[in-house]
């Protein structure tokens, strides 16, 4: 799935869901979701209501373990940020 159409599905995924939105938001505009060992917490498919839109979910606990663990490096100031997670 190319960068652009990830964000896309993210975003459809978390729509109507405003904490997730904007954790979505914050990551599409970090680079994150493009990332190599990121993408292991990232799972797409279609919608099951209408089978054809594009959708990705973020494994959030998986992601922030990993974090915890040092095996996602990122700035201080990512670190700063999902130390309120």
């Amino acid at each position: 799935m190319t960068e652009p159409s990830l964000a896309a599905a993210l975003r459809a995924s978390a729509a109507g869901f405003y904490p997730f939105e904007a954790a979505c938001e914050l990551l599409i505009v970090t680079c994150w979701p493009a990332r190599d060992d990121f993408a292991s917490f990232i799972t797409a498919g279609v919608s099951i209501s209408d089978g054809i839109t594009p959708m990705a979910a973020v494994d959030w606990a998986g992601a922030i373990s990993a974090l915890d663990a040092g095996l996602l490096p990122c700035s201080a100031v990512l670190t700063e940020l999902t130390a309120g997670t």
